[in-house]
């Protein structure tokens, strides 16, 4: 085609550069994508907690802030005997101080969106799972899960003067369980400062 009848490119002059938005509306935006990934990150992917109390040492010690990854469980998986969980006080477990949250606003407006440890929480290992009967304890002081002597030397805390694997506030001769469908039976790891 003659070159009168083709279409006039459109040229831009040398030097244009594409116009930026003004650095606040830039900072509010990015601050905006932020909040919005910590969201989604705390609710499907990992949220801070922090350590309420002593019951899970020697591993874990109070004020620890731990990171709790929530892939395992999402197809279908479910806490097994051994792991550690996370879950909300069921109602008078911890003291004031350690059901407090942060105390300061911001703070607290971190917590509310994940960034932040919040109070509320519990930290115990799995014992046992829906079914298990649960057995304090064999004759070498060992909790017993289905007439199985468990194997906590790994994790629990060693207290001299302790007579057996138990929860503080009772005696070596305790039987728990069938656990419901539905609920698990857990520990901390600390039994001799542990009110489980």
């Amino acid at each position: 085609a003659p070159a009168s009848e083709r279409p006039a490119a459109t040229a831009e002059p040398a030097g244009k550069t594409k116009k930026h938005l003004p650095v606040w509306q830039e900072t509010i935006l990015l601050l905006g994508v932020a909040l919005v990934l910590a969201i989604v990150i705390k609710a499907l992917f990992v949220q801070a907690f922090y350590i309420p109390s002593e019951s899970m040492e020697p591993g874990l010690v109070k004020n620890d802030r731990i990171l709790v990854e929530k892939t395992s469980y999402w197809f279908g998986g479910t806490p097994q005997r051994g792991d550690v969980v996370v879950f909300k006080d069921p109602g008078g477990w911890l003291s004031p101080e350690e059901d407090a949250g942060p105390s300061n606003p911001i703070g607290q407006a971190m917590a509310k969106i994940g960034l932040y440890p919040s109070g509320g929480h519990l930290v115990k290992r799995v014992i046992g799972v829906e079914g298990d009967v649960i057995h304090c304890c064999d004759k070498d002081g060992r909790i017993r899960v289905n007439g199985q002597a468990l194997d906590e030397d790994s994790y629990i805390k060693n207290t001299p003067g302790m007579a057996c694997n138990g929860p503080m506030t009772t005696t070596c001769d305790w039987t728990a369980g069938p656990v419901p469908k539905g609920t698990l039976f857990v520990m901390g790891d600390n039994r001799s400062n542990s009110d489980d």
